[in-house]
Formats: C-alpha cells, sequence, structure tokens
C-alpha cells in the first residue's frame, strides 16, 4: 500500500498538476510544427493517463468511503452535507466524473476540450482544499503547516505550467525514440 500510495503521489506530482500546461505545450508544438511532430499521439497518451488516474482515483475514493473507520466517514459526511455542499459536489463532478467523458473520442481530439478538463480536474481538487481550509477556519482551526507568508503565489502559479512543458519536452522525445523513421513525415530530413 506504501508503494501504491508513493505511485499515485509521483503522477500527481509530475503529470497531473502539470496538465494544463502539457496540453498548451502539446498546442503550441503542432502550431510551430505542423504534421511534422505526433502531438496527437501524446494527447491520446494524456487523454488515457487522466482517464486512468481518474479511474484509480474514484476505485480509491469509493473504497475508502465504505471500508473507511467511522470518524473518516462522519468528517467526509458532514463535509459533504454541510454548508460547503456545492464545493463538493462540484469537486467530485470536476475532478472524478468529467474526465471520463474524454472516452469519447470525438471529444478527445480536441486540445481546448482536453485542456479544458484539466483546468476543470484542477479546480476540483482546488476545490477540496479550499473546502478543507474554509472549515478548520470556519471552526478556528488553522491547517497545519499552513502560512500564508512562506511561498510566492506568482511561483505556485507558474510551477505547474513549466513542469508541464517539461514533461511534454521529454514525451516528445520519447515518442521520437520510439518513432524515429514515422516522427518526420519528410523522409528527407531523416536521410541526411
Amino acid at each position: 500500500m506504501q508503494i501504491y500510495d508513493q505511485v499515485l503521489r509521483i503522477i500527481d506530482a509530475n503529470i497531473i498538476y502539470g496538465l494544463p500546461g502539457i496540453v498548451i505545450t502539446l498546442f503550441v508544438a503542432k502550431q510551430i510544427a505542423g504534421k511534422k511532430i505526433k502531438t496527437s499521439l501524446i494527447l491520446n497518451w494524456v487523454r488515457w493517463i487522466i482517464i486512468g488516474y481518474t479511474s484509480i482515483k474514484l476505485v480509491e475514493f469509493s473504497l475508502q468511503l465504505l471500508f473507511s473507520d467511522n470518524s473518516e466517514e462522519v468528517k467526509f459526511l458532514k463535509r459533504a452535507t454541510g454548508p460547503y455542499f456545492v464545493f463538493d459536489c462540484m469537486q467530485i463532478i470536476f475532478s472524478m466524473l468529467l474526465p471520463f467523458t474524454l472516452i469519447v473520442k470525438s471529444l478527445s481530439r480536441k486540445y481546448i476540450y482536453i485542456f479544458l478538463i484539466s483546468l476543470l480536474m484542477k479546480l476540483g481538487f482546488n476545490f477540496e482544499r479550499f473546502v478543507i481550509i474554509v472549515t478548520s477556519y470556519h471552526r478556528d482551526y488553522i491547517a497545519d503547516g499552513f502560512n500564508s507568508t512562506d511561498s510566492l503565489p506568482i511561483l505556485l502559479f507558474f510551477t505547474p505550467w513549466i513542469q508541464g512543458s517539461i514533461v511534454t519536452i521529454l514525451l516528445l522525445l520519447i515518442v521520437y525514440i520510439i518513432y524515429p523513421k514515422e516522427y518526420f513525415i519528410d523522409q528527407n530530413l531523416i536521410d541526411r
């Protein structure tokens, strides 16, 4: 279980966290290089990563609801049915249900739609943080380790975009290594 949690944290921190940056970098690469770069293949990989990650998180969420100890279940039910019910519903819809619309092929080929899904997934995760922080302030508790002077908001805003761009460049290199002859449409570029 510990390895499972570490793998999910690595995927979450390196891929899911930077999804909007990945999609934007793929779109820019497509606009610059045209059809010379197989961005559609990487977009398909990103699509299945989103669907797979969401499936795993949905199963994990369901198992936690069914088999968690009573105190965790009570905390969740108080948050889900309390004054922040709307935010909790938005979190579930945005981060756990909406990504399954990428199963429809016609939607999953559109860069703007995958970008929108990635933003809404992040918004769903941020709604969860919002509810936790606001409820802790509401009850006069301060979240552990929360200090508003610790971080620079600008750095926190740009980090996922930079990280997503780096992941996209690495994915483009992987595609180039796996498909070297098919990578470029113009065979004259390979023969030089």
